[in-house]
C-alpha cells in the first residue's frame, strides 16, 4: 500500500492479519486500526533501519505489526481514539517538524 499526496488514511479492520508493506507514510496520514480498542494500555513501538521497519501497536490483547518502508524512529509516532472504537496512528508533530519540506534559497 503506498500513501500518495496528503492526507492519506489506510483503515485496517484486522491489523493483526496485515501482511502487506506501507509505503510513503508521512506526518499527514494516518493508520486507523480498527482492531485495536485505544486506552490507557495502547502501547506503540517501532524497530527498523534505514530503509525499513516493524510498527507494532497493542492494547494487551489485540497486537498488529505493520511493515513500514522508510525511515522512522519509535518517538515519532502517535495514537490516538480514531472515534470508532480502534486506535489511530499518525506521526507526531515533533516528526512533522523533522520531515517538513525546506523552500529553496531565494523562495
Amino acid at each position: 500500500v503506498s500513501f500518495l499526496g496528503t492526507g492519506g488514511e489506510l483503515e485496517l479492520f484486522d491489523g493483526a492479519d496485515f501482511a502487506g508493506k506501507v509505503a510513503g507514510f508521512a506526518a499527514t496520514d494516518s493508520l486507523d486500526l480498527r482492531s485495536i480498542p485505544f486506552g490507557t494500555g495502547t502501547k506503540v513501538s517501532y524497530s527498523g533501519t534505514k530503509t525499513s521497519g516493524t510498527l507494532t501497536v497493542s492494547n494487551g490483547s489485540h497486537v498488529a505489526n505493520i511493515a513500514l518502508l522508510g525511515q522512522f524512529t519509535a518517538g515519532e509516532f502517535a495514537a490516538a481514539n480514531d472515534g470508532h472504537g480502534g486506535t489511530d496512528i499518525t506521526l507526531s508533530s515533533a516528526a512533522s517538524l523533522a520531515f517538513a519540506p525546506m523552500a529553496a534559497p531565494g523562495h
